[in-house]
Order: structure tokens, then C-alpha cells, then sequence
């Protein structure tokens, strides 16, 4: 294996192990939502993000409703949010 691909593999893993980190602060607080973020993220679930992107490739239009739930349960969404929960109790970067 080369270095490149060792150094990608793991910067995928790092970012999986944060993502899954994440989504369990947000469990833990008792946000109801919290298994969605996995639902749109390509290190989570991803069902919703392969549907939308089935859709966009027949050519389905996405609503308004539909791009503003994506945004709202982005990656970037629950690393902020997390963030957001630990610096409240005193953690943080």
C-alpha cells in the first residue's frame, strides 16, 4: 500500500470517528433528530443522500423543502452543533 493511500485511509477513518463522535454528543443531550445527520452523510447511513442523488440523475427536481433539509443535516451541521454542546459544559477545540 502506498503512502498517499495509507494517509487517505486515514484521514477517511478520522473523519468517520469524529462524525460517529458527534452524532453521539448530540444523542446523549437527547436531540430527537440526531440519527438524520447519519441518514444524509456519506460516512453515515447515507440513505437519504443516495435517494436524493437517484433523483437528481433521473432528473427529479429537488423542492426548496428538500435542499433545506439536506443543509440542515450536513456533516458541517453536526460538527457545529457538537461543538456548540461541549463548549456549553466546557469542552472544545
Amino acid at each position: 500500500m502506498s503512502r498517499t493511500k495509507m494517509a487517505g485511509d486515514i484521514q477517511r477513518l478520522d473523519r468517520q470517528r469524529e462524525f460517529a463522535n458527534s452524532l453521539e454528543v448530540l444523542r446523549q443531550v437527547g436531540h430527537d433528530d440526531w440519527y438524520i445527520y447519519s441518514r444524509f452523510d456519506v460516512y453515515g447511513v447515507r440513505d437519504l443522500l443516495r435517494k436524493m442523488a437517484i433523483e437528481n440523475k433521473l432528473g427529479i427536481p429537488q423542492t426548496d423543502i428538500a435542499e433545506s433539509v439536506q443543509d440542515r443535516y450536513s456533516a458541517a451541521s453536526v460538527f457545529l452543533a457538537a461543538d456548540d454542546i461541549c463548549s456549553d459544559y466546557g469542552y472544545g477545540k
